[in-house]
């Protein structure tokens, strides 16, 4: 099974069951936990899961701030 595979996998674990484990992941797809491990950092860093300690679960909303306006200088001539 190639890592976007596995991810969605993982993905769609988290949200139908809210977490999920790595040792049962890592069973279940028959990879070792290091390979999930770094499945999971991927998705994390894609933000669609939160990383916690044994597992992964689904990032709460409301939990990132909100997006910023460009500094005025970024937002190019004549803006204002």
């Amino acid at each position: 099974m190639h890592a976007e595979d596995r991810q969605q996998t993982i993905l769609g674990r988290v949200r139908r069951h809210g977490s999920v484990r790595v040792t049962e992941v890592a069973a279940e797809l028959r990879v070792s936990p290091v390979t999930v491990r770094k499945d999971v950092e991927a998705l994390a860093r894609r933000g669609l899961v939160v990383r916690v300690h044994g597992g992964a679960r689904l990032p709460r909303t409301g939990h990132r701030p909100p997006p910023r306006a460009p500094a005025p200088y970024l937002r190019g001539p004549g803006a204002t």
